[in-house]
């Protein structure tokens, strides 16, 4: 629990998701598609991952967040 806290007060970090500019972009002009995957337990803290991928129009997939 301590890991997560964010400052001195009782606030915790519950999820942290990160995108680049091209996947929003690619997942704004493919939305027809979207697959997620998790990962239970994958870091030294044991907590969890979540992919989230999409295809675009040439059958490539490509990672959302």
């Amino acid at each position: 629990r301590k890991l997560l806290k964010v400052g001195d007060d009782d606030k915790m970090l519950v999820a942290f998701v990160w995108c680049h500019d091209d996947e929003l972009q690619n997942a704004r002009k493919f939305p027809e598609f979207w697959a997620c995957d998790t990962t239970f337990g994958v870091t030294k803290e044991q907590r969890n991952l979540l992919l989230v991928a999409g295809i675009d129009g040439n059958n490539k997939v490509f990672a959302i967040f």
